[in-house]
């Protein structure tokens, strides 16, 4: 590493979470290397009212020095397990980053399952996952030490409020971060990008990168020659719960009214986020073309025209941010990195632009929903079980497995390597699995039981 930060003032715009948790990472990434930092507060939060993330946020807040039990304690956090999903004329099924099943003889588990139904057995896929399990159930359990429990298999992540996030974060920065709540009244562009940023109370601002997280694009629509798509095509709803608990372990996932709706009930609230889904003409799905474009970068909520469906909005600051990172400027060439990262930005994208057409083409119908690499992973799947692997994936092949499962495809054959077994042994081993996971869930301490007793004392 350089003795030297070959950008040493950074200047980063928006509101919300994405901001603060930018600026701390970059500052805890780089030590003492760590280039000045000011963040301007200025334009609307574009923040979601609540998040369930998935489990990677706890390795970047490992990366960032958060601890579990403060953060937990003082965001008011609770423990998310998965997403359960419901289509129309469809069994619902559980969408989780917990392993299904187990591999057995070095063969994935989903080439099992598949000589299990042969067999004549009926399952869900998702029997068995000891996430979709807890959670059907409303309990939770932390992951075992015990590589031989059940229990050793669950993965988690986090329901919280994002205001409680962004003040959390916030309390972590450090002196050497400057914050000025002001908004931008213009920019001024020069040939190598943006040159200073005036403020309305008149005082001017330079540095040698900016970081733009404006939802209305405050730094980068004056460089920019293709305008990034405003986030759009979706609404959010609050209400009172019946009763005022933790909530469960879990959100869900319907199709209905010419709409996706994510549902989180959380602390006597229920909470709604409707994307709409034309079953008649799909919406084309935008992305900003060139995040990084000279010395400015759009990060988090305007890179997208939508938002996507179960890849939360912290996972996907935190793949950017460590996107920039390990393409940061080494000397003055900007180009090479802005080249790499860009590269690697649109291809993510684009894995999960696949993975949210399948949902759309579930909920409507609608073939055109599909990406042409989801049609090409459906047929692989239907015909022998696998999942081609693509770069910068979102989902794990169970993820995907589960996916198909639940819709209904269902590979023509299984693994060659799983024929050297009789179906009687098969299912025997299928069967143990289910009911170990069936009990492990049963003695399970419900969702308030757990957090009351592990958490609040």
């Amino acid at each position: 590493m350089n003795h030297k930060n070959s950008l040493q003032h950074l200047i980063i715009v928006g509101r919300g979470f994405t901001p603060v948790l930018t600026a701390l990472f970059l500052q805890k990434k780089w030590g003492s290397l760590a280039p000045r930092i000011t963040l301007v507060q200025c334009g609307e939060n574009p923040d979601p009212p609540i998040i369930n993330c998935v489990g990677s946020i706890k390795d970047v807040h490992r990366e960032i020095g958060i601890a579990e039990t403060d953060f937990v304690r003082k965001t008011q956090t609770s423990f998310h397990l998965g997403t359960l999903c419901q289509f129309p004329n469809r069994s619902e099924f559980f969408m989780s980053e917990a392993p299904y099943g187990a591999s057995i003889h070095s063969v994935r588990f989903n080439h099992w399952f598949v000589r299990y139904l042969q067999a004549g057995k009926t399952a869900r896929f998702d029997d068995f996952c000891i996430n979709a399990q807890l959670a059907k159930r409303g309990r939770f359990a932390p992951p075992s030490p015990k590589p031989e429990s059940v229990y050793s298999q669950v993965c988690y992540g986090y329901t919280l409020l994002s205001e409680h996030y962004t003040r959390y974060l916030a309390d972590q920065l450090g002196a050497a971060v400057s914050v000025i709540r002001e908004n931008i009244e213009n920019v001024e562009i020069g040939a190598e990008g943006i040159k200073a940023i005036r403020l309305k109370n008149g005082s001017s601002l330079t540095a040698d990168f900016y970081i733009d997280c404006t939802r209305e694009h405050g730094l980068k629509r004056f460089i920019s020659s293709v305008a990034a798509p405003d986030t759009a095509a979706q609404t959010w709803t609050i209400q009172d719960a019946r009763e005022h608990h933790l909530g469960q372990p879990h959100n869900f996932l319907q199709a209905a009214s010419e709409s996706l709706t994510l549902t989180a009930e959380f602390r006597g609230k229920i909470y709604r986020q409707a994307i709409s889904c034309n079953p008649a003409a799909p919406s084309p799905w935008l992305r900003d073309p060139v995040p990084w474009q000279k010395n400015c970068l759009s990060l988090g909520p305007a890179t997208s025209n939508r938002p996507a469906l179960l890849i939360d909005p912290v996972h996907l600051i935190a793949s950017s941010l460590y996107r920039l990172y390990n393409n940061w400027p080494t000397d003055n060439d900007l180009k090479t990195p802005a080249r790499t990262y860009n590269s690697s930005f649109i291809d993510e994208w684009d894995r999960i632009a696949d993975s949210d057409s399948v949902y759309l083409w579930a909920a409507t119908a609608n073939g055109e929903y599909l990406t042409e690499a989801a049609e090409h992973r459906m047929s692989v799947f239907a015909s022998d079980g696998r999942i081609p692997p693509y770069e910068n994936e979102t989902l794990l092949e169970d993820q995907w497995a589960a996916l198909f499962f639940a819709l209904g495809i269902t590979p023509e054959v299984a693994d060659p390597l799983t024929l050297g077994m009789n179906d009687d042994w098969i299912v025997g081993q299928l069967e143990r699995l289910n009911q170990a996971l069936q009990g492990a869930a049963e003695h399970a301490p419900k969702m308030d039981a757990f957090y009351r007793d592990q958490v609040l004392r």
